[in-house]
């Protein structure tokens, strides 16, 4: 019989920290440590140590006496990842709801399994988040709307009464979404976006109004994508590849994305594709990339 109140957490990635805060703050659960593939065993995160990767869950279920968790994953598409591989190792094991004290919800809202409600979230009558959600900081869903398995909302963003939020959807930091819109699967809203009328699926939105600008794949990464736009508006339309490398933001991308310094040439491709796609006045400027 394993013990209730033991749980852990899949990942150690910032998301993963301030799921420890949560845990921590409510006192529901004990957390044992974090599983985790990219950091060795005994690495300690925030007092915690990793017990070891997910291919050891059965036995580290055993040797630790647990059979619950969340998983501490931002990007919706690799969480999806994880939970289809622990259901297939271990189908006992439990996934549970992290939320935070101070998130303010609805007696009239409903939950499936997974989801991670942070600090200052608010949630009103008859809406339902699905699994393996995140609501982030500050995020706030009106009433009778709906998010979708693997969906999330990024810090301060707002969601209006009867919308939908499709699954592997993201809608970034500080966007809105206005009353009544529908957001299909496998979209982004990027952040400080409003959105104002339906999304189709396997697209990318940005803009006041948004507008698409990009179809997507399934798996695409998107939890940078903002910092990106930051950097092409800040030439105002005039931007040479030269002067983006220089750039010592582009360092902080590399950073962002896991890259190490060496994939500067990838960052390069990506960044030329966003010039022509936004069209800026001399997009040729920025030479071809050898």
């Amino acid at each position: 019989m394993y013990d209730p109140h033991k749980v852990v957490i899949f990942g150690v990635s910032g998301h993963a920290k301030v799921i420890v805060d949560i845990i921590e703050s409510n006192n529901n659960f004990e957390l044992i440590g974090f599983i985790d593939k990219f950091n060795p065993s005994e690495t300690i995160v925030l007092n915690y140590k990793v017990i070891g990767d997910e291919s050891l869950l059965p036995k580290l279920m055993n040797e630790y006496n647990f059979n619950k968790g969340v998983v501490g994953i931002g990007d919706n598409f690799v969480r999806s990842k994880v939970v289809d591989f622990v259901k297939q190792i271990a189908p006992d094991f439990q996934f549970i709801n992290c939320i935070h004290d101070s998130a303010k919800l609805s007696n009239h809202c409903e939950f499936g399994v997974g989801n991670v409600v942070m600090p200052g979230v608010s949630i009103n009558a008859s809406t339902i988040i699905s699994d393996h959600c995140i609501l982030n900081t500050n995020s706030s869903l009106d009433h009778d709307c709906r998010m979708a398995n693997f969906s999330s909302l990024a810090p301060n963003s707002a969601v209006g009464g009867n919308c939908s939020i499709g699954q592997f959807s993201y809608v970034g930091i500080g966007a809105s979404i206005f009353h009544g819109v529908s957001i299909e699967e496998n979209c982004i809203v990027g952040g400080g976006s409003l959105l104002n009328k339906d999304a189709i699926c396997d697209s990318t939105y940005y803009g006041i109004p948004a507008k698409r600008i990009s179809e997507r794949k399934l798996g695409d990464s998107y939890l940078w994508i903002n910092r990106k736009y930051k950097l092409l508006s800040s030439a105002n339309n005039k931007i040479d590849l030269g002067y983006v490398l220089k750039n010592e933001s582009t360092l902080s991308y590399i950073d962002a994305v896991h890259y190490s310094p060496s994939s500067n040439k990838k960052i390069a491709q990506e960044l030329y594709k966003f010039i022509n796609l936004f069209k800026f006045n001399n997009p040729t400027k920025a030479g071809t990339i050898k």
